[in-house]
């Protein structure tokens, strides 16, 4: 890229329904999370059963839609489109993806996870839980980076990893296959920043 490119600094990348499952420890794949519908159809990011925040496809500047599409689901109401039907490829398919910074004019492009603020903090008194489900987007992410690195080294998902504060002084890292080698950018949730803070007082 050209020191004149545009970067976004700041997109997100669309967890399908079952990337947790798909890419977690199979020893642990009862504590992935999911994405299901309700019995009125609309889709909910769970954990064993918990709702923890609605599936919804948002859209720039609709942010009074965002707060009727809820409204409408805790009513028990169905949604207006399903939300497979209302995801655009774009939002959760690489490839597609890249065709989209061509059309908006973007040189490069930093991909984030787009449920990964809600479910940490829902996790951040179960360390396996939040281990097993950051190793399993840790993975996904590697795979999305050595399919389309060279074809379209913009989408920088290899330089990024989720990381926990949790992790106890005795307890095992991370492996290497479960965090980015060269990663050069964390995410951290600040649920997580208080408990760490919280534990090294104790």
């Amino acid at each position: 890229m050209s020191a004149t490119g545009v970067i976004d600094c700041d997109q997100h990348l669309f967890e399908s329904r079952t990337l947790w499952a798909d890419y977690a420890d199979p020893n642990r794949r009862d504590q992935a999370l999911r994405i299901v519908d309700d019995a009125a159809g609309n889709a909910w990011l769970e954990w064993q059963g918990r709702r923890m925040v609605l599936a919804d496809v948002t859209v720039p500047g609709e942010t009074d839609e965002v707060g009727a599409r809820l409204q409408r689901a805790l009513a028990g109401e169905p949604p207006a489109r399903p939300y497979d039907d209302a995801l655009p490829a774009a939002y959760w398919q690489p490839a597609a993806r890249l065709a989209e910074l061509d059309r908006l004019g973007l040189d490069e492009a930093f991909l984030f996870p787009n449920y990964g603020l809600v479910w940490e903090h829902n996790l951040v008194n179960d360390l396996e839980a939040t281990k097993t489900n950051m190793g399993a987007w840790n993975r996904w992410a590697l795979e999305v980076a050595a399919r389309f690195l060279r074809l379209a080294w913009r989408i920088n998902m290899d330089q990024l990893k989720l990381v926990s504060l949790l992790e106890p002084p005795s307890a095992e890292p991370l492996s290497d296959e479960e965090l980015a080698e060269e990663a050069r950018q964390a995410t951290l949730d600040a649920a997580e920043i208080a408990a760490a803070r919280q534990r090294a007082q104790e």
